[in-house]
């Protein structure tokens, strides 16, 4: 099988205000939260259990690499359309013609007005890294929720500890203090250090249920070979079966990719031609027969 490795974008920062916001807060809560929970949170909680704050040390570590490092595969992989087949003559019967870009392009190729190209398998544009998940970046993009998903879930549960000994949480203080720090520290009610706790427990517990969510949502349809529009549109036109549409995102050594973003599992495939899966079925159908 025909393998296809990755490149990388030369300009891939956010290109509009609402994704350098979004991008902004992003990279600066990833390294707060994580310094917050290994050296605030961990020596407080897991004081009285030295062989699992030393499991949290390291593992903490791994689970913090791979979110930053999916983060940055995820932001600096480049996922167009490669110039060199961008032309105004039908190179396929599946292409499609795209206005914006004046040229014919691949099949599941969307165009993105906001990063103005068409990028392969386009499923969305996300906020958080200012950039479209698409057939190159798929993998760090599922990859990075479920360590997000990993990640979130052990501060909901460490920080629950955490404010439990370490704040008055009992009825109605406790509601001043989650639904309305600034006045409860201007009030006096709470001090301003651990109305930051309660702010940074609260981002945990807010990512963790929206990750979960959308975590659940792409595996879903990455089980069923779709993108976010063929959701839209009610289309199952390329699944391949769960796990060969499993290797068209994590690539063709799936079993090991998730442990590292730097780990190597090549895609089955370019982006730029894609079997209908009758006409993928047939294929197989053929090489079985063949090998008969």
């Amino acid at each position: 099988m025909q393998s296809f490795t990755l490149k990388s974008r030369s300009k891939f920062w956010p290109k509009c205000p609402l994704d350098w916001g979004v991008f902004t807060v992003t990279l600066v809560l990833m390294p707060t939260i994580y310094m917050h929970e290994m050296f605030t949170v961990r020596p407080t909680v897991w004081r009285n259990a030295p062989f699992f704050s030393n499991f949290v040390i390291y593992g903490g570590l791994f689970v913090f690499l791979n979110i930053v490092a999916n983060f940055v595969g995820l932001v600096v992989t480049d996922t167009r359309v490669p110039d060199k087949v961008m032309s105004t003559v039908k190179q396929s019967p599946h292409w499609k013609y795209c206005d914006l870009c004046i040229s014919y392009v691949p099949p599941r190729a969307w165009h993105c007005k906001v990063c103005k190209v068409c990028i392969l398998k386009r499923d969305h544009h996300c906020l958080f890294a200012g950039c479209c998940v698409g057939h190159f970046n798929s993998r760090f993009f599922i990859m990075y929720l479920v360590y997000v998903c990993i990640g979130t879930l052990y501060c909901v549960i460490s920080d629950s500890i955490f404010l439990i000994n370490k704040v008055d949480l009992r009825f109605p203080s406790v509601v001043l203090k989650i639904g309305f720090p600034a006045f409860a520290y201007l009030s006096g009610v709470e001090t301003f250090t651990n109305e930051c706790f309660i702010l940074l427990f609260i981002i945990n517990l807010a990512a963790f249920i929206f990750v979960c969510v959308l975590l659940r949502f792409h595996v879903r349809i990455i089980l069923n070979g779709q993108v976010t529009y063929d959701v839209k549109s009610s289309s199952s036109n390329y699944d391949y079966g769960k796990m060969e549409n499993v290797k068209e995102v994590l690539g063709c050594r799936w079993y090991v990719a998730w442990a590292f973003p730097l780990v190597s599992s090549p895609l089955p495939r370019s982006g730029l031609e894609w079997d209908t899966s009758e006409e993928w079925k047939l294929k197989r159908q053929r090489v079985t027969e063949k090998s008969k």
